[in-house]
């Protein structure tokens, strides 16, 4: 069983305590092709994609995303967006996540499909009993993701900071990255003050993860057309 990653208390991150964008579209690449070659019927695969797709584009801590329930999710408010309530928050200030349009779409035809029937107060990710998922399966779930994409130093923090430091990158935004992220203290963000609401919708559709969902999902369509068009 894996141990919690050690949360490094230092004002920048070292190369090697978040992914790059090439890194996050490798890993992106590997869990998207494998859930589309799923078998029908296997969850396996399709929640990995959604889990590392979250992680990815949310920022969220291991502990939020576990904690998070269906009404929680586009699929039942109708917004671009990932209600964070205070029970499951770090700092127990409830908070809106804003997500692309894309991962919104993703997560809603998951829970259409992997969790259909689930009630709104029922748990996004369950394990393979229907139970909760603890942090130690998530943290075995993302190293095995990790390793099949060659990238056995994968870890859910890491990937939390891959997205604040893809999200920085986008505008050099300090205060939405407080927010995004639910920092309280300033040694985090420096900044406390909220930014405006559509500015940070606008910054998230410019992420890094946006543009190489699409390009990935492009790429898997022209595969399966080219192998429709040979039968």
């Amino acid at each position: 069983m894996g141990k919690k990653e050690k949360r490094p208390n230092k004002q920048s991150l070292a190369p090697d305590e978040y992914l790059d964008a090439g890194e996050t579209a490798r890993l992106l690449a590997d869990v998207i092709s494998r859930a589309a070659r799923r078998k029908k019927g296997s969850l396996r695969a399709w929640t990995n994609e959604i889990i590392i797709i979250i992680m990815l584009a949310t920022g969220l801590r291991a502990e939020e995303l576990l904690g998070l329930k269906k009404r929680d999710l586009p699929c039942c408010h109708g917004k671009n967006a990932i209600f964070v309530p205070a029970e499951i928050a770090k700092n127990k200030k409830s908070r809106t996540v804003y997500i692309p349009y894309q991962v919104a779409e993703r997560i809603s035809e998951y829970v259409g499909g992997a969790r259909k029937g689930a009630r709104e107060g029922s748990r996004l990710f369950v394990n393979e009993r229907g139970g909760t998922m603890s942090y130690y399966s998530l943290y075995s779930k993302v190293k095995i993701i990790g390793r099949n994409a060659g990238m056995p130093w994968v870890g859910p923090h890491k990937l939390r900071h891959a997205h604040l430091t893809s999200l920085y990158n986008v505008d050099y935004d300090l205060r939405h990255v407080q927010d995004q992220a639910g920092h309280t203290s300033i040694k985090s963000t420096q900044i406390y003050t909220r930014t405006d609401n559509r500015a940070r919708r606008s910054q998230v559709e410019r992420l890094d993860i946006c543009k190489i969902m699409a390009q990935l999902q492009d790429s898997i369509t022209q595969t399966d057309n080219k192998a429709k068009e040979v039968r």
